[in-house]
């Protein structure tokens, strides 16, 4: 089995190369190695390697800078991943390609399915989901995972922010009325795995999106709060107080962007599939951020 894993440099696609190591041959481009916006070296890479399964993690991931730079967020969340969709049609690989829940804009009560209608508040949303009906009117064989709030010990994100800020800051402002949970690379390329094992024991997924993200409910102030209390029980020296992490509501918040304030997903369509059970959020939380600690030792 070939695997071909794109935006391999990036915080997922890193978990991707450990997750999956050993798995199949595994070939791994980082965006560098690979422009993904350019058919001619997609072909080449296509005909010499012929994958089974193509990984896309590459993606322009700046949220306040995708609203100054548009153009360049369509291209990469958009164009390039129908470009690449078309490529892995011709193939008949299957595409594997990942999502967010801003093609949302989180007014409704409940958890989003994936049946929801879309409606994206900003430019990050509009191109990620203008990337994923491409890959629909693609006709390949495609698999998006729609994720929230992704957390690792590499790249960045907000854990290993608000895990810096608490060493370093007297005080902390964080955002109480967006809900959500946070989500591990760990888990989205564990389930992954699940998917490729899976359809290689022909209990095959069917084609579409599915939801990943840990169960239970959150806010960014809360995860913020419970991030501090791990690092105090591992004894990580803070500059902080926990009763200074204040909390703030959006519209207090300076941005240029527009966000979903409901970020809740239903995972039942993935939790059907999967042959393990999905972790509460503070238990898939708490493993990204010991090892922030570890690292950081």
């Amino acid at each position: 089995m070939n695997i071909l894993i794109l935006g391999s440099n990036g915080q997922l696609g890193i978990e991707l190369k450990n997750t999956l190591k050993g798995f199949g041959e595994i070939l791994a481009l980082s965006k560098k190695q690979l422009n993904i916006g350019d058919e001619n070296s997609i072909r080449e890479i296509f005909s010499n390697f012929k994958p089974d399964y193509i990984i896309n993690s590459a993606a322009f991931t700046k949220v306040e800078e995708a609203e100054s730079n548009a153009e360049l967020s369509f291209k990469v969340n958009s164009e390039y991943i129908g470009i690449l969709a078309k490529e892995a049609a011709k193939i008949n690989s299957k595409l594997i390609h990942f999502s967010t829940d801003y093609v949302f804009d989180g007014l409704k009560i409940g958890k989003y399915s994936e049946k929801d209608e879309t409606n994206p508040l900003n430019i990050y949303g509009r191109s990620k989901l203008m990337g994923e009906n491409l890959i629909k009117q693609s006709n390949c064989f495609f698999y998006i995972f729609r994720t929230t709030w992704v957390v690792s010990e590499n790249g960045t994100n907000f854990a290993k922010t608000i895990f810096n800020l608490i060493k370093t800051k007297k005080s902390l402002n964080v955002i109480s009325d967006q809900i959500g949970v946070p989500t591990s690379t760990e888990l989205i390329a564990r389930v992954v795995k699940n998917l490729i094992i899976s359809n290689s024991k022909n209990i095959v997924w069917e084609k579409g999106i599915y939801n990943i993200t840990p169960k239970g409910k959150s806010n960014w102030y809360e995860v913020a709060r419970y991030l501090f209390d791990i690092a105090h029980e591992n004894n990580v020296k803070m500059s902080l107080d926990k009763k200074n992490i204040l909390p703030i509501l959006t519209k207090e918040y300076s941005s240029k962007v527009k966000r979903p304030l409901n970020s809740l997903l239903d995972i039942s369509k993935v939790e059907r599939m999967i042959d393990f059970s999905l972790p509460k959020w503070e238990d898939d939380f708490y493993g990204v951020v010991i090892k922030l600690i570890k690292g950081n030792v």
